[in-house]
């Protein structure tokens, strides 16, 4: 009897941790859904297509360069979303961002970024994103600003270039 006790004790701890998830989960689902670490990767990969045009690099050393690791600044991104947002909102975040006006916003920052045409949000989806965006995390979310302050990007960033120019055995790149 004790021994169908203990293990149906463990077995719902085990649920419960899996139905409850931890600050990092739900700051790495929060991620995954805004793909912010990929936002930074590919402003880094524009800084190196800049320091290419302006000759401080060469034409294989951006190539190098373009296969930057991501994983340096998705682990940045839960980071700072763990520390900056409490466990009610980033459920909340995540919600939104399940949502149609959520995943819309996300391909228009993409969109944004690479000079495309933004889509039309429907009256729905817009009155969803305006709701989100009047919060404070929202707000902070929706305009990058929870990074403000967050001196690693320029660490991780740097870092990653380089790391990933020098494993095709080129030299760094220069500091700036």
């Amino acid at each position: 009897m004790k021994r169908t006790s203990l293990f149906a004790l463990v077995l719902m701890t085990a649920a419960a941790a899996l139905a409850d998830p931890t600050e990092q989960q739900r700051a790495l689902t929060l991620t995954s859904l805004m793909r912010t670490d990929e936002l930074l990767v590919n402003a880094a990969k524009d800084g190196i297509r800049r320091a290419h045009s302006a000759g401080k690099i060469s034409a294989q050393a951006r190539r190098c360069a373009e296969q930057i690791d991501r994983a340096p600044f998705t682990a940045l991104v839960v980071k700072v979303f763990a520390e900056r947002l409490t466990a009610q909102e980033l459920e909340t975040a995540i919600e939104f961002y399940r949502t149609e006006a959520g995943k819309k916003y996300t391909r228009y920052q993409f969109d944004h970024m690479d000079g495309k045409p933004a889509g039309r949000f429907t009256t729905g989806e817009e009155m969803r994103l305006n709701q989100f965006g009047q919060t404070k995390f929202g707000h902070q979310l929706l305009t990058s600003s929870i990074f403000e302050g967050v001196e690693e990007i320029r660490t991780i960033t740097a870092t990653a270039i380089n790391d990933s120019i020098v494993k095709c055995g080129e030299p760094a790149a220069p500091a700036e």
